[in-house]
């Protein structure tokens, strides 16, 4: 039986008998680093203030980024309120180079908990607040609801973009009056996003703005906007589609196609209705 298989074992043995001095001496002199992660996330639930000092060591000295942030987080439930704000540093310069250097999304959100994702939105680097928002899309985690919102009104355009991806991903309906105001974005790429994010939510609230998105000049909002109205099927969208068809003189012709096929399902939804 290898070290980690045996540890894990033993690891249960101790939290079932409260052993905090094993567990203390697994979270210093285990190699394995996951057997180390599960002794400092063990020690947050039973170890109490003995634990303190080996999950302060561990967060400032422990090489391993994950186990460090294991011990940080276990320290935030032991300790009060002050003295865990005197180790999030630590926490946030781990995240950081764990965000910065990550290949992967599958990396960050393995290792990093949804709480310093949030966290991370607020960084001074673009990158970082990036991944973060992009990491926290792919999580479809709630609590992320209202942060990735303010995202959208990034200095970074990039950013905005992302965090837009991130709402379409989540789908939550607190969302729609910010990505209502993101179809005035200036950059084309967040009015897309905005307008699918919209559509797939399928609010009544996006009705009337969507019916202006038809005359966006990139033609993929209009189409995106048009499937939209036709999709959500709400009676107040006929006429302004109607006249739409009317006006439009650009566009692929798929532009047409859409418009005729959202009055469809308007006029369907109207007649069952």
């Amino acid at each position: 039986m290898g070290e980690a298989e045996f540890y894990k074992r033993d690891l249960k043995r101790m939290e079932a008998q409260k052993d905090v001095k094993g567990l203390i001496n697994t979270l210093n002199y285990a190699n394995n680093w996951e057997v180390r992660a599960e002794a400092a996330d063990i020690l947050g639930r039973i170890g109490g203030e003995r634990a303190i000092e080996a999950l302060s060591r561990a967060q400032n000295d422990e090489e391993d980024v994950l186990v460090r942030i294991r011990a940080r987080e276990a320290l935030e439930k032991i300790q009060s309120k002050k003295k865990v704000n005197k180790s999030i540093q630590t926490l946030n310069d781990d995240w950081r180079v764990l965000l910065k250097s990550s290949a992967t999304l599958k990396n960050v959100i393995d290792k990093i908990p949804v709480q310093s994702l949030i966290q991370a939105l607020d960084d001074h680097d673009e990158y970082v607040r990036e991944v973060a928002a992009r990491a926290l899309g792919e999580i479809r985690d709630k609590r992320a609801v209202e942060p990735v919102i303010g995202a959208l009104d990034d200095e970074a355009w990039e950013i905005r973009w992302t965090a837009a991806e991130a709402l379409r991903e989540i789908g939550d309906e607190r969302a729609v009056e910010p990505l209502i105001r993101a179809l005035d974005d200036e950059a084309w790429e967040i009015r897309l996003t905005a307008a699918e994010a919209l559509r797939e939510i399928g609010d009544i609230r996006a009705v009337i703005p969507l019916t202006r998105a038809p005359y966006d000049k990139r033609w993929e909002i209009r189409k995106v906007a048009v499937e939209a109205l036709g999709e959500i099927g709400d009676i107040r969208a006929e006429e302004p589609l109607k006249q739409a068809l009317k006006e439009y003189t650009y566009g692929p012709s798929k532009i047409h196609e859409a418009v005729r096929e959202a009055l469809s399902r308007i006029r369907e939804r109207k007649r069952a209705g």
